[in-house]
């Protein structure tokens, strides 16, 4: 996903065309399979994760 630059923002989008395109064709029921770990291909999440674990790291150091 990284690869093909897609942002989070496309991907919600993409998702929501497809409920919509269903509804319109009077398919009320699906399911949609969301990898875990999918935030962590979009380049603006992984930017985010990393700054919490920064944040994370600096005000509850592990003590040992």
């Amino acid at each position: 996903m990284a690869a093909r630059g897609l942002t989070l923002e496309a991907v919600v989008a993409d998702i929501a065309d497809l409920v919509t395109t269903r509804h319109a064709l009077g398919l009320h029921h699906g399911v949609i399979l969301i990898p875990e770990g999918l935030v962590e291909f979009v380049p603006s999440m992984r930017v985010l994760i990393a700054e919490l674990n920064d944040s994370l790291g600096k005000n509850f150091p592990i003590v040992g």
